[in-house]
């Protein structure tokens, strides 16, 4: 595969890394009845142990090279959000101050606008 073919979104991370963000997918895969975000899960599970390389830092430390495609890392993201949703108290004034500090901002009606393009 040549370098324009790569995907453009790189993440390198230690092997434990690697091993959170596995496990993180394989509870999504096992214990979220979604049968979608349990899918994705699986597939992306598959990916990484398909393309992921490892690697050893300049110091001889165990490291993973993972490349996401965009949608992938896309993806990943949600699936760290699904997990967290389960895992984590969630704090519900984050997105009421959200909408306070755009409104302070002026920003939105730009994002209406934009929302109906």
């Amino acid at each position: 595969m040549s370098k324009s073919n790569l995907p453009s979104v790189r993440l390198n991370v230690y092997s434990e890394w690697f091993n959170v963000l596995m496990s993180v997918l394989e509870f999504n895969n096992t214990h979220i009845s979604d049968d979608d975000i349990s899918e994705e899960a699986s597939q992306l599970m598959e990916k990484l142990f398909r393309y992921t390389r490892a690697v050893q830092d300049s110091k001889g430390e165990d490291c993973t090279d993972i490349r996401f495609y965009p949608n992938e890392a896309s993806n990943v993201i949600f699936q760290l959000l699904v997990y967290a949703s389960s895992n984590v108290k969630i704090d519900n004034r984050f997105y009421s101050e959200l909408i306070q500090k755009r409104l302070a901002s002026g920003a939105d009606q730009q994002s209406k606008d934009e929302s109906h393009e």
